[in-house]
């Protein structure tokens, strides 16, 4: 059996990232949601995903996307990563260009995009056995006490210094 592959999802809707990682579960992919690309980049050490998709809207959060993509870029290297727009103006425009002024290239994933089409562009990127919705298996119901809610935008993390550190060397420059 081929190993899953881990994809880490960032998004400021909590609804569309954990409804993502579910679909991407459904399809024998290991996925995990983040509300915000700075909740993220620390775990993203220990889960070494295949592929990131980061939302470059930095609402609930201090750190755009493209930030974020720059800090997995030097954290995981071999991590294919993609970056949901998330509305368009600025806050977009402006880091991917000085992205791409500084080297770095992101693939963009159009919003809305159909689970079918995520699924088919995971699997070209990663060649990983991944199955399409069709064949998706009902899932077992199971039953789990509801966990405390804690708030959906969590505030960034002051003891995470590794988003600021790339942040700063991606407005300085390579």
């Amino acid at each position: 059996m081929p190993r899953k592959m881990k994809v880490v999802i960032t998004h400021h809707e909590k609804v569309i990232a954990d409804t993502l990682a579910t679909i991407l579960r459904q399809s024998n992919v290991d996925a995990t949601a983040f509300y915000a690309n700075s909740a993220a980049i620390e775990p993203i050490l220990s889960i070494k995903p295949d592929i990131a998709i980061l939302c470059i809207v930095p609402l609930y959060d201090e750190f755009n996307g493209v930030w974020a993509a720059v800090a997995v870029r030097g954290l995981v290297p071999s991590c294919h990563i993609m970056l949901i727009p998330g509305g368009s103006g600025d806050w977009v425009i402006g880091p991917l260009t000085l992205a791409s002024e500084r080297g770095y290239e992101f693939e963009i994933i159009p919003e809305p995009v159909h689970p079918q089409e995520l699924l088919d562009m995971l699997r070209a990127r990663a060649g990983e056995d991944i199955e399409p919705i069709g064949s998706q298996r009902p899932a077992a119901a199971s039953w789990a006490a509801p966990q405390q809610e804690s708030s959906p935008y969590p505030v960034a993390s002051k003891r995470s210094g590794l988003l600021r550190k790339f942040a700063s060397r991606f407005t300085r420059g390579k």
